[in-house]
């Protein structure tokens, strides 16, 4: 998932500025696995990644 807002300048008639910021999330389940001559051992890993992104583009 990763929603924006953003807003779009028009500098001429065919060229044009466009700013946003937006929220980024990832989460997700990983089974993880330690194995060793004595002992196996598995667990679930829950992950959770979150950023936040600026983004600057020209339109031409």
């Amino acid at each position: 998932m990763a929603p924006s807002v953003g807003i779009s300048y028009k500098l001429k008639s065919r060229q044009s500025l466009s700013l946003s910021v937006g929220y980024e999330l990832q989460e997700y389940n990983q089974l993880v696995t330690y194995e060793s001559a004595k002992l196996l051992t598995q667990y679930v890993e829950n992950i959770s990644n979150h950023a936040v992104a600026l983004s600057i583009g020209f339109t031409f």
